[in-house]
């Protein structure tokens, strides 16, 4: 887990924590940031997802500007979210 900026708008720039991302998530992040990645390999572990409750982005380690957002259905990023972790 990492805290870091998460520049989406349910977040509002703000630092939250990430992520490693798990199961089902790996496949739809691959498919979220296809366009972003302009023919770039795709490798789940270089990605980390927020896990503020609402939240749904998907971005670099190392560079938080290269993101991208998972499908609603993942909106609930469930169990992740540490005790007392501020939502967006």
């Amino acid at each position: 887990m990492a805290n870091v900026r998460c520049p989406s708008p349910t977040c509002k720039d703000r630092i939250q924590t990430f992520r490693e991302l798990r199961g089902e998530e790996v496949a739809a992040a691959e498919k979220a940031l296809a366009a972003e990645l302009d023919g770039e390999m795709f490798v789940a572990r270089a990605f980390h997802r927020c896990t503020a409750e609402g939240c749904r982005r998907v971005q670099r380690k190392t560079r938080y500007w290269v993101g991208g957002y998972l499908p609603e259905e993942f909106a609930h990023p469930s169990g992740s979210s540490p005790a007392g972790a501020t939502g967006c």
